[in-house]
């Protein structure tokens, strides 16, 4: 009886994730569908948002659909827009890596987006497969058609962003750029939401932005919003943090023409693709990525978990690769393709520390503005080495356009739009921290949360390392692992019956000694 009841429940749970894993691609797919489409109700009023890095534009663009003004600050945007570095921005000129569900979200904002990107220095490359390894030992990731591959900086990539969004028509009448920093907000007299916003241009002209029907906070890093709140007498997010000490270090070679790179030992597989050697934490801390990237460049990032002897100077690019430890060795075409750009590509070394990532619990306020929301990085930072940032702000901008599309007979926002938001942003962004900080605590120099040990989430440690296993013998299963690695399916789909069975069968196979990959 206790084995029946058991085999039932089982049966149950299989059920219902089958079922919520084709609910939450269902949801993904209709909301990019909606995304960019015209607003069936009269417009809403004004609307501000502060910070213009790649979620604020995002976020700009989609409210030019839901609002009669929009009213974007930010204190570097002209200096975005001319190809001029921010300041800001940790790793400006770094590799980045832009999952499918972010480029499928910006050719639905602008149809015209890959047509720009190639005008910017894209090539316009497609693959089907990511140059993937883990331990040396190489991961096929299978998707289902042609994907994108999107090799542009992020100083190039914002600015694009930044012309596709003033040159859009709905800007010229409606769009308000206010090139200064918001440094506080002010309370209605009813204490309910915000009436305004107040703030320093870069001209040092003070200004106010009031009659707000929205302000969304897409300051990133700094998290603005929280200051502003305390500031205002509004109670604030809880704040959970942990440190994974992540070290790395970006080199730039420029100058490097089409002919070289034709000539650069690369599968043809992987040619137009990044590619990347993670550790496997019980082997080693320490791990690669490539990219080629636009305009004749190519990035190559250096990446530890605690102290680690990364390279400081170009003659050690090489030794760092050969010694990295993995079981299977970084193959001969990678440490061969390396030198060649070493001496051909005028290599620029940038180390960088990243500390901490944090998220805040904007879901959990009591006294929180009616009108008051955060995307992207304004509520939670991750580690940046799954490239999951970008995506993550558009799956925050997809929300905003589909919350914005529910009530077609209002004029104004209602009373619980902020809760409801943040409620939902959190349900969305639970697996993705808790991912990313599960992976994190695999590495013994990591401090984890408060209440927490590095023991947490070993069973989701295992559990990923099964399928990353499995995809190496299964296509069904490598392209599962695809679509969830790129924010297009839920951690459901993991666990779907049909997957799970095949993720085991693949492990056995594995542990008979098949070793055969998917074509």
């Amino acid at each position: 009886m206790l084995f029946a009841a058991a085999a039932f429940a089982v049966l149950i749970f299989f059920a219902f994730t089958s079922v919520s894993a084709k609910r939450s691609r269902a949801v993904v797919d209709q909301e990019l569908k909606n995304l960019g489409s015209p607003r069936l109700a009269p417009r809403l009023g004004k609307v501000v948002i502060c910070g213009g890095g790649i979620s604020g534009i995002l976020a700009a663009k989609t409210c030019l659909t839901h609002f009669e003004q929009v009213v974007l600050v930010d204190p570097e945007f002209s200096k975005s827009l001319n190809g001029m570095g921010k300041g800001r921005v940790m790793q400006y000129h770094s590799i980045h890596f832009y999952l499918f569900l972010f480029i499928k979200g910006l050719c639905r904002l602008w149809p015209s987006f890959e047509q720009k990107a190639q005008e910017a220095g894209w090539h316009g490359q497609y693959a089907r497969q990511a140059g993937l390894y883990l331990d040396g030992t190489y991961i096929p990731s299978l998707a289902e058609g042609l994907a994108p591959v999107v090799n542009l900086r992020r100083c190039t990539f914002e600015t694009l962003l930044g012309s596709l969004l003033i040159d859009d028509p709905q800007a010229k009448t409606r769009l308000v750029i206010i090139e200064g920093t918001v440094r506080g907000m002010k309370r209605s007299v009813d204490g309910t939401v915000i009436s305004a916003v107040y703030g320093k241009g870069i001209d040092e002209k003070d200004f106010e932005v009031d009659a707000i029907d929205l302000l969304i906070d897409c300051t990133g890093r700094a998290q603005s919003g929280v200051r502003w709140l305390e500031q205002a007498t509004f109670e604030s997010p809880r704040c959970i943090i942990y440190k994974p000490h992540l070290r790395y270090t970006t080199i730039q070679f420029t100058g490097l023409t089409e002919d070289l790179f034709s000539t650069l030992p690369i599968p043809e597989r992987h040619r137009y693709t990044p590619i990347g050697f993670l550790p496997d934490a019980d082997i080693s801390q320490r791990g690669v990525v490539f990219g080629k990237m636009d305009n004749g460049s190519a990035h190559l990032a250096f990446f530890s978990w605690g102290s680690s002897k990364l390279p400081k100077k170009p003659e050690d690019i090489v030794p760092s690769v050969t010694s990295i430890g993995f079981t299977n060795s970084v193959p001969s075409w990678f440490v061969d393709m390396l030198e060649i750009l070493v001496e051909h590509g005028s290599p620029v070394i940038v180390p960088v520390h990243l500390s901490a990532c944090n998220l805040l619990e904007y879901h959990g306020v009591r006294d929180l503005p009616a009108n008051f929301i955060a995307l992207g990085d304004a509520v939670m930072t991750v580690n940046p080495l799954l490239g999951q940032g970008c995506a993550k702000a558009m799956s925050d901008v997809l929300l905003l356009d589909s919350m914005l599309r529910l009530d077609t007979s209002a004029r104004s926002l209602s009373s619980t739009f902020s809760n409801q938001l943040f409620k939902t942003q959190a349900k969305r962004n639970e697996s993705l921290w808790s991912v990313g900080k599960y992976m994190d605590y695999a590495y013994p120099t990591t401090e984890p949360s408060s209440g927490e040990t590095l023991n947490n989430g070993r069973f989701t440690r295992w559990m990923a390392k099964l399928f990353v296993q499995a995809s190496q013998m299964d296509k069904h299963v490598a392209h599962v692992f695809w679509l969830r690695r790129h924010l297009l399916a839920s951690e459901a789909a993991m666990v779907d019956p049909s997957v799970l069975v095949r993720a085991v069968w693949a492990n056995v196979k594995r542990a008979l000694g098949y070793h055969a990959s998917p074509s």
